[in-house]
């Protein structure tokens, strides 16, 4: 498989990404964002990131990802659109956006550990990620066979050298549409396969989130189970992965723009 354009030769595969290596697992959950559930205005994306589920459950937020886009692409390509991800802790905003001038977002601002970077799509998601230098060390592409609704979906993640590190297979199109806003359904599960051998080495789970979220709201909650060999660099796609899926899939929920 070629080399990805843009991919440096080498990789920063000695970070250990803020501590993001020694998690066995990581939880994301989706702010709220009162100002695009009340006037329907598309604003930008924030995620809380937590590294138990303890620390879920008690607020105890650890990093957050915040996404940069601008305003004409998120109201006229919706969730398709173009946009960057900083992924890290959390730091005083020194650029507040419009939604925190306005008091509907806090006034925080993310110290990259993890940056993505993910181009305009008319149907496919894919997203190159960097570490805080941006030297891209993954890319994270949705395969082709899920533009047929009624298959299950797939995605791979490869690193510098183009070879498929992971290879996840979920729930199909169809049925995550259909049930996606019901609070009692099963959560949405991907299997972490070993890009070689297939073998499930972990998952990603997109998690119900309550009633009023769930039918009110386009916020969602993941849950990821990383693979227990796994290195630092690809944690950190796997990571990335979540934002591939929620932008895909979930983003849809109450806009119906696909």
């Amino acid at each position: 498989m070629a080399v990805k354009d843009g991919f440096a030769p080498g990789g920063p595969q000695a970070s250990d990404f803020g501590g993001l290596g020694q998690l066995s697992e990581i939880h994301v959950k989706q702010q709220i964002d009162f100002l695009e559930m009340f006037t329907n205005i598309e604003v930008s994306n924030n995620y809380n990131i937590y590294r138990t589920k303890n620390d879920l459950e008690t607020g105890a937020r650890w990093w957050m990802a915040m996404e940069h886009s601008g305003c004409c692409q998120r109201q006229c390509c919706k969730s398709r659109r173009k946009f960057t991800m900083d992924i890290g802790p959390v730091v005083a905003a020194s650029n507040p956006t419009t939604e925190q001038r306005l008091g509907v977002r806090e006034r925080s601002g993310v110290d990259p550990v993890i940056k993505i970077e993910r181009p305009f799509t008319c149907c496919l998601t894919e997203m190159d990620v960097a570490d805080s230098q941006s030297v891209k060390f993954a890319h994270i592409d949705e395969e082709c066979k899920n533009l047929w609704g009624c298959v299950p979906t797939v995605f791979n993640i490869t690193d510098m050298e183009g070879n498929i590190k992971y290879h996840l297979k979920g729930p199909s199109k169809w049925w995550i549409q259909c049930c996606m806003s019901c609070p009692c359904r099963d959560p949405y599960e991907w299997e972490v396969n070993e890009g070689d051998t297939r073998a499930k080495v972990g998952s990603v789970k997109n998690v119900p989130n309550g009633w009023c979220r769930m039918c009110l709201t386009d916020a969602d909650d993941y849950e990821i189970n990383f693979p227990h060999h796994a290195t630092p660099a690809m944690k950190a796609a796997l990571l990335a992965q979540v934002f591939a899926l929620d932008y895909s899939y979930f983003e849809i929920k109450k806009k119906n723009d696909n």
